[in-house]
């Protein structure tokens, strides 16, 4: 189990806690994670970060979770339509 802290994220295995430290760039903000929100869906853990961007975590891995840049911009109008 996951636990999520104002300061961290944390292991609990039924009796104690332990670090969980996420797997990020370390270019990014020395790999020191900020969370916006942490949720999770079936056994899939969902983080969103303001610099470090999107991530999952399976219980084994880190995967980012790419995010085009047009739905970064500020004045999002939507993406652009495709030939047919």
């Amino acid at each position: 189990m996951v636990i999520a802290s104002d300061y961290a994220l944390h292991w609990f295995d039924g009796h104690l806690l332990s670090p969980l430290k996420p797997v990020l760039d370390p270019s990014i903000n020395r790999n020191i994670p900020n969370p916006l929100k942490v949720q999770t869906v079936d056994d899939v853990l969902y983080y969103f970060d303001s610099k470090h961007g999107v991530h999952t975590f399976d219980g084994d891995r880190w995967t980012e979770i790419e995010i085009p840049p047009e739905l970064l911009e500020r004045d999002f109008k939507g993406l652009p339509s495709k030939p047919r």
